[in-house]
């Protein structure tokens, strides 16, 4: 499944004031366990690897990255439930979904999201996260489409001084570069 997302890091304030914006959903606690293997060969390739676990389901997830132009990320993704959060991932099966032989990935810790979502519409999804990793907290908005981003969802957040102009890391990229500098790696 190709994912097409834009996504924006905001402040803890700017959070805030996001949530009085829309008619939010419920907000969803997800926590991502997220894999590197030994040799570096998944953050080579820029593929994240992790198990999102939702209440009781978890999901082994696999994004490959397709194409990044500032706060635009598309990627291929691949999703399968598992029954438990493992300690590893084997390197067959991460072969066989990237194309790239792989050692094992172990687990090297954890994200916990508190996600808010406001269905804009059929095709536009926005997404309010608090993430919480590694004693950090950051803020962002992701949002997931279809086809196309409409204006008015654009001049709506930028009222509120959210814009979707510059590079962002997802949370991958951010949860792995806090632990290589906590782990002075």
């Amino acid at each position: 499944m190709i994912e097409q997302e834009l996504k924006t890091l905001i402040s803890g304030i700017t959070y805030y004031i996001a949530l009085g914006l829309f008619d939010w959903n419920p907000p969803i606690i997800q926590a991502n366990y997220y894999y590197t293997d030994r040799e570096g060969i998944l953050g080579k390739h820029k593929i994240s690897v992790r198990v999102r676990s939702l209440g009781k389901n978890n999901y082994l997830q696999i994004k490959i990255p397709v194409r990044e132009n500032n706060a635009l990320h598309i990627k291929d993704e691949y999703e399968q439930k598992i029954d438990n959060v493992p300690a590893c991932i084997d390197g067959k099966l991460l072969e066989s979904i990237t194309g790239i032989k792989i050692n094992s990935a172990a687990q090297v810790g954890q994200l916990i999201t508190e996600r808010h979502v406001f269905n804009y519409n059929k095709q536009i999804e926005v997404c309010l996260d608090k993430n919480e990793y590694l004693n950090t907290i950051d803020y962002e908005m992701e949002i997931e489409f279809i086809d196309k981003v409409d204006n008015e969802l654009f001049d709506k957040l930028s009222s509120i001084g959210i814009h979707f102009y510059t590079k962002t890391d997802g949370k991958f990229s951010r949860f792995i570069k806090r632990h290589k500098l906590i782990c002075n790696i």
